[in-house]
């Protein structure tokens, strides 16, 4: 009895591979640093850890951020509204405030 409590039910394998060089507590600070601004989160890979003071490369930032579920994208572009499509939508939107759920349905 002693041995069925103090040992698992089926063999375990040890851990394979390379350990990451920046562990959860690190990749949860650069979460943090780069959702802080507009300019942190367009931050190139490769100067990333120059500014957190970090003795790692590009590959262990872009690691962690795919870890993390975070990629590189291209910025979206906003479309520019002048006035008169500013007015259109305006209006549309008026037209449009008294709808009940079952109206929004029909338009999906």
């Amino acid at each position: 009895m002693y041995y069925a409590l103090n040992h698992r039910i089926t063999p375990q394998r040890k851990a394979r591979g390379w350990n990451p060089i920046l562990d959860t507590p690190k990749r949860k600070q650069l979460i943090e640093w780069i959702s802080q601004n507009k300019i942190t989160r367009r931050t190139q890979w490769i100067a990333i850890p120059s500014e957190l003071g970090w003795n790692c490369g590009e590959e262990a930032i872009a690691k962690a951020l795919n870890r993390e579920g975070y990629g590189r994208f291209l910025a979206r572009r906003k479309p520019v509204l002048d006035d008169q499509l500013k007015a259109l939508r305006l209006r549309w939107a008026y037209e449009h405030i008294n709808w009940t759920n079952e109206q929004w349905d029909n338009v999906l």
